[in-house]
């Protein structure tokens, strides 16, 4: 066998195994399904509370066109060498390249494969320096040897303590590759005024601006994550938007998720929104479709520490939907240079109540984010574009992990 064929680059499709329990890589790996490559996707749900399939991922109804392959990844380690980790280490290792996030890192660093690290926060802004104790030294030997040893890293560029921590490790940033995760434009998609008007009638919002809240309720970072939503600031936004415009104008709907939610209940009843606020409970991926539609905004994530968007900022730009967030210049450049991601950048309550008084004052600029964001989305996130920009970077990783194998050693590794 050639080393061309041994790379995964005589074909044009290729073998990929994601280790994890991470909503976009179930997602990568269905939609890779669908592009005519072969993946399987191996998990353990137990490994966070947090970090998992079903809070992440809106198209668990759907059909599955993905095999997910449980193995007991956390109850045995690729160190101890037993039969049981042998055979899944040979299990794993038949493919052509991995994808993995948090420690399940170390099963690639041992299967001698080409593989990406996708960092999801907790694990690059607070694993690196753990050293309280011997299970937290651990950890932070394991990962801060996965990232030593991953041939490429997926993203997040513009994590500040990621930056910081890459030029502790002596890891260059020539290493991290952006990434668009992938989804169905088709089906997120705007709908017409009848598919969603009972929905707003039905809620008492019918002649209302509705600021629709999909992400979980989280306003202090949790200590594994070290990072929050910011539902505390859209509370405070909403509140001074109201008094501007009047709270009769308004209705502000949450998903009823998230670490914090009870005591976001007592937050928005000290600032009086209660009587304009309405929960729903997590919702189908076709519910949720509506809910975009019928909203007039969408509101995503707000943290300095996060500077990014997820799944909730993409499903509402494919809807046509304005979104107001915040994203840093760092993201922005490595995802898309031109255009950039259209989303209303805002920071603070003041940001977010002179955003939503814009917005609900001249109807013509919603309608024009709107309609920039999903040509963004279009470009840049649906399933068959980004699943080829996806595949670029899988066998740019095949390709370098071939380079060093060809020339007898890999790069110096400080193990400490």
């Amino acid at each position: 066998m050639t080393d061309q064929d041994q790379s995964g680059l005589s074909t044009p499709n290729l073998r990929i195994h994601y280790l994890g329990n991470n909503g976009t890589d179930y997602s990568y790996c269905r939609y890779m399904i669908r592009a005519g490559h072969e993946a399987l996707f191996y998990t353990d749900y137990n490994v966070h509370p947090r970090i998992s399939i079903a809070n992440y991922h809106s198209e668990l109804s759907e059909e599955d066109v993905a095999t997910i392959r449980y193995e007991e990844l956390l109850t045995t380690s690729p160190l101890t060498l037993n039969i049981h980790s042998q055979d899944i280490l040979r299990k794993i290792s038949a493919c052509d390249v991995i994808q993995c996030n948090g420690l399940y890192g170390m099963w690639a660093v041992f299967s001698g494969k080409p593989f990406v690290y996708k960092p999801f926060g907790g694990d690059i802004n607070h694993w690196p320096h753990l050293d309280n104790n011997e299970g937290e030294r651990i950890r932070k030997w394991c990962i801060r040897t996965i990232l030593r040893e991953a041939t490429l890293l997926l993203g997040l560029l513009h994590q500040k303590k990621f930056l910081r921590t890459l030029e502790e490790l002596d890891i260059s940033r020539d290493r991290v590759r952006g990434w668009c995760f992938p989804m169905n434009a088709t089906a997120y998609a705007p709908q017409p005024t009848k598919t969603w008007e009972d929905l707003r009638i039905h809620s008492g919002a019918q002649n209302r601006f509705v600021i629709f809240n999909p992400s979980q309720i989280m306003f202090r970072p949790i200590r594994e994550l070290q990072y929050t939503k910011g539902s505390d600031i859209l509370a405070r936004g909403v509140k001074a938007f109201m008094d501007a415009v009047g709270p009769e104008n308004v209705m502000l709907w949450l998903l009823d998720r998230g670490p914090q939610r009870e005591e976001f209940r007592v937050m928005i009843e000290d600032l009086g929104l209660a009587p304009h606020v309405r929960w729903f409970p997590p919702q189908s991926r076709e519910d949720l479709i509506r809910m975009y539609n019928a909203a007039d905004v969408v509101f995503d994530q707000i943290d300095p520490n996060i500077a990014n968007h997820g799944y909730i900022c993409i499903e509402a730009m494919s809807c046509g939907k304005p979104v107001l967030g915040y994203i840093d210049h760092e993201h922005r450049e490595l995802v898309a240079k031109e255009p950039p991601i259209p989303n209303i950048n805002v920071l603070n309550e003041g940001d977010v109540c002179n955003a939503l008084l814009r917005l609900f004052t001249h109807p013509e600029e919603r309608r024009d984010a709107g309609r920039a964001g999903r040509e963004f989305v279009l470009r840049y996130h649906h399933w068959e574009n980004a699943c080829r920009a996806y595949a670029d970077i899988l066998r740019e990783a095949i390709s370098l992990h071939a380079t060093r194998r060809r020339k007898g050693h890999a790069e110096p590794r400080n193990m400490e």
